[in-house]
């Protein structure tokens, strides 16, 4: 039996900021990790030495070490790790409460430097007890924190037999790999087990066999289980939608669903699971076109050779629209009735609605969640389905609006929510609300770093002077998509650098640190914040989401550049300075009004959204680069 290493009473506090690792082999990343954080930064090509700041100051506990993670390129060793104990640091660096300490310490194939703080037990006492990296309530609190404090996972119930393809599903709704999830075996099933992947912590998972014939044990477990969620008094512990799979049918003589699903449908109505929706999802949607197009020996082609090919496609979506009611639609509501929403979907990357139809099944699963739930947060609940899936950008651009609207956005023209707070805390919480809400998977932390707040700060801060950019290729005005394009098309190399506008650092201290006061050009400067960083937002997830790039600075600065240039940002703020000048800053309610008109109407369409595949093909993206930005 072990115990901690040294003890929580009296232990001083210690406070990591930032961290450099030398070694005599080239770097490629290092990770740095407790139970409650995780921040892993990448290192550029052929350096040795490492130096990154962590995106929140992270403390070390004296019951758990802090473990650290060094990966090498090449083939003769590939990483090496070590761990950092409370005891150690203590005993060579001694407490005092302002100024920044170093701690370093070599290790057999690498140098380690910690930049810190640490107080003494009394000192830390006065700042709050703990080891968490917890806001104070002095400290303006993000909407989102709120909400997760009340459910802070999307917890979906998939039931449906293997080879269906449920992992497919929730893989593209949800943005995770359930083949890397350690307790999840294809074809294995245990409904109890929550399943939880490091790439979306927002979406709790647990999965069902269907109900094939003999298999009343398993039927009789999802009941039980259903049961005892619904009983759980907490509702991040019950179940917030249950999605049932079943192949679409593709001929008459196919069977529908399996025996026992007319008693689940029954128990539902009758109210045994409580409100939690229950959706039918038809899978595989693409097989049943292509048995349109393809089967009866060739019977749709020979109809229709004659026709062009938008007009043949627009047949044959009309023929298996009408196969797929036949089939499917007119038969499931003869067995369960109307009440039971369905949607058919398709994981094909070849079949051109796949995407359109995962959009609609996360839709589908918010609306029905906000409008079945019998619970005081059914709202609060749609908002985190909203915030786990990964998959449409226009629900997380509704509730990107819809936190906004539960504070800080309203009354923004009226200091309501920001009297004694410097802009800088002001722009944070908006800042942070807004990048939680996309919910991108980003283990280095870049979407919270300095680096690209600075740079918003820059783009908003003075209106009427924009900063200077080193690149003068841009002589004319470009649409986002275009000026996306324009950008990768004008490096002079696949991986040539990403060169950012010039971001004075006299020109933040002018106004950043200043405490809020009502004033137009300050009302200006946070809609501009808010419309432009949800924008940027937006692209970036498609991006990741979509075009399935990896999130790294390099796409961060393509993406903020292009946007810095494009004719919508131009719009965007002209249209806010114009308001604000009509409206004045005291109307509370017309600030508000024109940030939703304006997310609204620059907001990147499902058109565009679907371009960016093909806009990113030629950019470099393996290879990370520094921000440029110099030291922030």
């Amino acid at each position: 039996m072990s115990s901690a290493r040294g003890s929580s009473t009296g232990s001083p506090s210690i406070e990591i900021t930032e961290i450099r690792v030398s070694s005599q082999h080239d770097l490629k990343s290092v990770e740095v990790s407790t139970r409650s954080f995780k921040q892993k930064s990448p290192c550029l090509f052929g350096v040795k030495t490492h130096d990154f700041e962590l995106s929140s100051p992270c403390r070390l506990s004296p019951s758990e070490p802090l473990h650290l993670c060094v990966r090498y390129r090449g083939w003769n060793i590939t990483s090496a790790n070590a761990d950092i104990h409370h005891d150690e640091v203590t005993k060579a660096v001694k407490p005092q409460s302002s100024s920044k300490r170093e701690w370093s310490q070599s290790y057999p194939k690498f140098r380690v430097v910690l930049i810190l703080t640490i107080r003494s037990h009394a000192d830390s006492e006065l700042s709050g007890t703990g080891f968490s990296t917890a806001r104070t309530d002095s400290e303006l609190q993000p909407t989102t924190d709120a909400i997760f404090k009340l459910v802070d996972r999307f917890r979906v119930l998939v039931v449906g037999n293997t080879g269906v393809g449920k992992s497919s599903i929730i893989n593209e709704c949800f943005g995770v790999n359930l083949a890397n999830v350690e307790h999840h075996k294809a074809g294995v099933s245990d409904i109890n087990q929550e399943i939880i992947a490091h790439e979306n912590g927002r979406f709790v998972l647990h999965d069902s066999q269907g109900f094939e014939a003999g298999e009343g044990e398993n039927f009789q477990k999802v009941i039980t289980f259903l049961q005892t969620r619904k009983g759980m008094v907490d509702v991040r512990d019950q179940v917030h939608a249950i999605w049932l799979c079943f192949p679409v049918r593709r001929s008459s003589g196919d069977r529908l669903f399996e025996a026992g699903v007319e008693e689940l449908f029954s128990k539902k109505a009758s109210g045994e699971f409580g409100p939690v929706p229950l959706i039918t999802v038809f899978t595989k949607y693409d097989m049943l076109v292509e048995q349109v197009q393809f089967g009866n020996n060739l019977e749709f082609h020979k109809r229709n050779k004659h026709l062009d090919p938008e007009t043949r496609n627009a047949r044959l979506a009309e023929e298996t629209t009408a196969k797929f009611q036949e089939l499917c639609v007119r038969p499931f509501k003869e067995v369960v009735g109307s009440d039971i929403p369905h949607i058919a979907v398709s994981t094909s990357k070849e079949y051109k609605d796949t995407r359109n139809m995962l959009n609609e099944l996360v839709h589908l699963t918010a609306d029905c969640v906000k409008n079945s739930l019998a619970v005081d947060v059914a709202g609060d609940v749609a908002l985190v389905s909203a915030i786990a899936q990964r998959v449409n950008s226009a629900v997380k651009i509704d509730a990107v609006i819809e936190v906004g609207k539960k504070r800080y956005w309203m009354g923004l023209a009226a200091s309501v929510n920001f009297p004694g707070k410097t802009i800088e805390a002001c722009l944070q919480v908006l800042h942070t609300d807004i990048v939680q809400v996309w919910n991108i998977q980003d283990d280095c932390g870049y979407l919270e770093s300095k680096e690209l707040k600075k740079l918003m700060i820059a783009l908003v801060g003075d209106q009427y002077d924009e900063p200077s950019d080193p690149n003068t290729a841009f002589a004319r005005v470009y649409s986002l998509l275009g000026a996306l394009t324009a950008l990768i098309g004008g490096l002079t190399a696949p991986a040539a650098p990403i060169v950012l506008p010039i971001v004075a650092s006299l020109f933040l201290v002018k106004w950043l640190y200043d405490v809020y006061e009502q004033s137009a050009l300050m009302l200006q400067r946070l809609m501009a914040y808010i419309v432009d960083f949800t924008i940027i937002m937006q692209l970036i997830f498609g991006l990741v989401a979509n075009a399935r790039l990896r999130l790294s600075r390099r796409l961060i600065k393509l993406v903020f550049k292009a946007y810095s240039k494009s004719e919508e940002k131009s719009k965007i703020h002209k249209e806010i300075k114009d308001h604000v000048k009509l409206a004045g800053r005291f109307n509370r309610d017309a600030a508000l009004a024109k940030i939703v008109q304006l997310i609204k109407e620059y907001q990147m369409k499902p058109e565009s959204m679907e371009e960016l595949q093909s806009a990113v093909k030629t950019f470099e993206n393996n290879e990370d680069e520094e921000w440029g930005l110099g030291k922030v």
